[in-house]
């Protein structure tokens, strides 16, 4: 998949200070990535309702007043659902994670990570990746050991759990091309085929139940 010359991301954090500095460092490291920031989802919301062009991806923060991110991923795939969402947060805590990704988050972040990762995470999700914090991907793992597994609609191959195994650990569609020598439509075809194994409509949806079932 071709990544556009210009990226637009939005970034829903309600910490002024936060959003300077990431913005900043963003676009000084990838001036291509355009910025747009909110205090909020109700004001981004606000700025889709009236006819706004969605971005390209949207950081948004979890723990804000009003609305949080969490509760807010629902309305933004309503009024953006072309708009790749990643988690932007201080903590990852088991239920958010799970409750961030059911909601049909993309990805996951935390506010520690250096901006490199995050330019990298925003290219990956442009590219249809699933861009995880290694801790928070190391998180899902925990959340699900001990766990028996359940009968899923149609059993896994090895080449699915492979693929979900990368998804898991961040890597994108194209790496994923590389690592398992398949072609990239390959990918693609099996994902989509994983997805309707488990029942999901996401990438993200189909790695967390994978995880959650432990099906790998």
């Amino acid at each position: 998949m071709e990544i556009p010359t210009q990226i637009s991301v939005w970034l829903v954090d309600d910490e002024k200070a936060i959003c300077l500095s990431f913005k900043e460092a963003i676009q000084h490291n990838a001036p291509y990535i355009r910025i747009s920031t909110f205090q909020g989802c109700e004001e981004a919301l606000e700025a889709l309702r009236m006819g706004t062009d969605p971005p390209d991806i949207i950081l948004l923060d979890i723990h804000m007043p009003g609305m949080d991110g969490i509760d807010g991923i629902p309305f933004f795939k309503m009024l953006a659902p072309g708009s790749a969402i990643i988690m932007l947060s201080a903590s990852f805590m088991d239920d958010e994670i799970a409750k961030a990704f059911a909601g049909g988050a993309e990805g996951y972040l935390l506010k520690t990570v250096q901006i490199d990762q995050v330019v990298d995470s925003i290219r990956a999700a442009m590219r249809g990746g699933v861009p995880l914090d290694p801790l928070v991907a190391r998180k899902i793992l925990e959340m699900n050991t001990g766990k028996p597994p359940v009968d899923a609609q149609g059993k896994l191959t090895e080449q699915e759990k492979d693929i979900v195994r990368l998804m898991v650990e961040g890597s994108t569609l194209h790496q994923i091309s590389d690592t398992l020598s398949l072609d990239y439509q390959a990918v693609n075809s099996a994902i989509a085929q994983i997805q309707r194994k488990l029942g999901v409509q996401t990438r993200s949806g189909m790695v967390m139940k994978a995880q959650r079932d432990k099906l790998l």
